[in-house]
C-alpha cells in the first residue's frame, strides 16, 4: 500500500543522512555536520521549526548536499510549505540513492495541487529510480490512483425539432419584428482537439456551429460559426488558458457580424487541497472586435466581458453559480429619423443544478437575470427620448435519457425568456419547446 507522509516519518528518513546526534552550545562556531545532529534531535522532538532553522544554518554555514536537501524538504512539508519542499525535493533528484523517493515526494506535491500531468511524470520517474521493488511498487501504485487522461479530442452534436412562441422577434437588441409563432429545427456541433500537449498543457484548436431554421420566418435563421485556439498552462495551482477566437453570425441570410476575440481565463479549486469534485473558482476575461454586417454598421465597435463563476458537487447533483459584466462601446445608429443605441452596459447573474434522477434520466436545470443600461438617450416614435434600460429574465430545463451502449441520447428542452424594457417596442417574451437527440464522440 502507498505510504502517507505523516511527520512519524521523519526520525528514520533523517537518519538516513549518516549524522550521529548531539547538541550544539551557542557559544561554540557550528560546523555543518553539528547544526544537521541538531536538526535530527529538534525534529525527534517534534520541534519542526527548530529543525528547519537549523538545517537551513548547515545551508548557510556552506553544506550543498542532496541529503541535506532531502531532509530540509521533510521538515518543509511537516511545516506545510509544499512550494519550498518541492524546490529542496528537486535538488535531492540527483542523487541516485534518493532519486526514487525525491521524485516520489514531488509525485505526492503535485497530486495534491492536482497538476496531474507533473504528479505523473514524478512518479514515473520515482518507478524508474526505485532500487527496491517495495518503493517501484508504491510509485506505481500512486501513478495508477491518478485521474486517467482524457481523450486528445471531442466532438457534440446535437440535433432538434421545436417551436418557438416569438420565432418572428429575432432579437430584442435589433428592434421590433413580429411576435407570430413558428416551427424550428436546430443543430449544434461543438469540437475541440489537443494540438500540442494534453487537456492539461498546450495548445488545443476549438470550434462550433449553431445553425437554427424555420419553416416559416426565415428572416429569423440563424447561422453562428465560432472558432480559434488557447495554450493552456498550470500555474500553482491555477489552471490558466489564453488565446484567440473568431465568430461570424449569420441572421435571416444576411451577415449581422463578425468578431474577433482575445480571452484569458483560468480556474482553480476554492481552496488549496480541496478534492477534485470539491467547489472550483474559474475567471474569465474577453476582448472582441466587432464588424457589422452591411445592414448593421451601428454595431461595429468593441465588447469586452469578465465573468466570476463557482461550481462543484452538492449530494447528488452539480451546481454553478455565476456573474457577468458586460460592457460595450458601438457606434450606435445616429440617422436624420433619430438615435438608437446598441451600446449596453450588462450585468447577468445565474446559476444552474444538474443531477441524474435515475440510472438513466438526467436533469439540467438553469436560470439567469440580466440588466441592460444602454448608452444615450434613444429617440421614440412621439419624438421624445429617452435612456433603455431592459431586464431579462431566462429558465430552462433539459431532460435527458442515457442508457450504457446507446450512442444517442434523446432529451426534452423547455425555454422561458421574459424581457421587460422602459421603451415598449423592445419588450417580449418567448417560450421555445425541443425535442432532440445529441451525441458525443
Amino acid at each position: 500500500m502507498e505510504v502517507p507522509l505523516q511527520p512519524r516519518l521523519l526520525p528514520c528518513l533523517v537518519l538516513a543522512l549518516g549524522f550521529a546526534a548531539g547538541s550544539v552550545r551557542p557559544s561554540e562556531a557550528p560546523d555543518p555536520a553539528s547544526l544537521v545532529s541538531a536538526g535530527i534531535e529538534a525534529s525527534r522532538r517534534g520541534e519542526d521549526m527548530a529543525a528547519l532553522e537549523a538545517f537551513d544554518a548547515a545551508v548557510r554555514a556552506g553544506l550543498d548536499t542532496p541529503r541535506l536537501h532531502y531532509n530540509r524538504g521533510v521538515v518543509l512539508l511537516r511545516l506545510d510549505r509544499p512550494a519550498e519542499a518541492a524546490a529542496a525535493f528537486r535538488r535531492a533528484t540527483v542523487d541516485p540513492d534518493l532519486a526514487a523517493l525525491a521524485h516520489y515526494h514531488l509525485g505526492r506535491i503535485a497530486r495534491d495541487r492536482q497538476d496531474w500531468t507533473e504528479a505523473n511524470g514524478q512518479f514515473r520517474r520515482a518507478a524508474a529510480a526505485a532500487r527496491t521493488p517495495q518503493l517501484r511498487q508504491m510509485a506505481g501504485m500512486a501513478q495508477d490512483r491518478l485521474p486517467p487522461p482524457p481523450p486528445p479530442g471531442l466532438i457534440l452534436l446535437e440535433l432538434a425539432l421545436g417551436y418557438d412562441t416569438a420565432a418572428g422577434f429575432r432579437d430584442e437588441d435589433l428592434g421590433a419584428r413580429t411576435r407570430k409563432g413558428d416551427l424550428f429545427g436546430s443543430l449544434w456541433v461543438y469540437g475541440d482537439r489537443w494540438l500540442v500537449g494534453d487537456a492539461f498543457q498546450g495548445l488545443r484548436g476549438f470550434g462550433s456551429l449553431t445553425a437554427v431554421g424555420h419553416l416559416d420566418e426565415r428572416d429569423a435563421d440563424l447561422l453562428l460559426l465560432d472558432g480559434g485556439a488557447g495554450l493552456r498552462r498550470r500555474l500553482g495551482i491555477w489552471e490558466t488558458e489564453g488565446g484567440l477566437a473568431l465568430q461570424h453570425i449569420r441572421l435571416g441570410g444576411d451577415t449581422l457580424e463578425t468578431m474577433a476575440e482575445l480571452y484569458a481565463e483560468g480556474g482553480r479549486p476554492l481552496r488549496a487541497g480541496d478534492p477534485p469534485h470539491g467547489p472550483r473558482l474559474h475567471l474569465r476575461y474577453r476582448l472582441g472586435v466587432i464588424a457589422g454586417g452591411d445592414e448593421f454598421g451601428y454595431l461595429d465597435g468593441t465588447r469586452q466581458d469578465v465573468r466570476v463563476r463557482f461550481h462543484g458537487q452538492l449530494g447528488p447533483g452539480r451546481w454553478s453559480a455565476d456573474y457577468t459584466l458586460e460592457v460595450n462601446h458601438r457606434d450606435d445608429l445616429d440617422t436624420a429619423a433619430g438615435f438608437a443605441s446598441a451600446s449596453p452596459v450588462r450585468h447577468r447573474f445565474g446559476a444552474g443544478w444538474r443531477q441524474a434522477l435515475t440510472d438513466t434520466l438526467d436533469l439540467g436545470l438553469s436560470a439567469s437575470w440580466r440588466q441592460s443600461r444602454f448608452r444615450g438617450q434613444d429617440t421614440l416614435a412621439d419624438g421624445s427620448s429617452r435612456r433603455r434600460q431592459d431586464e431579462r429574465l431566462f429558465l430552462s430545463g433539459t431532460l435527458t435519457r442515457r442508457e450504457e451502449g446507446r450512442p444517442w441520447n434523446p432529451f426534452v428542452r423547455l425555454d422561458w425568456t421574459d424581457n421587460t424594457s422602459n421603451i415598449p417596442v423592445h419588450a417580449y417574451d418567448r417560450l421555445r419547446a425541443a425535442l432532440g437527440v445529441e451525441r458525443m464522440w
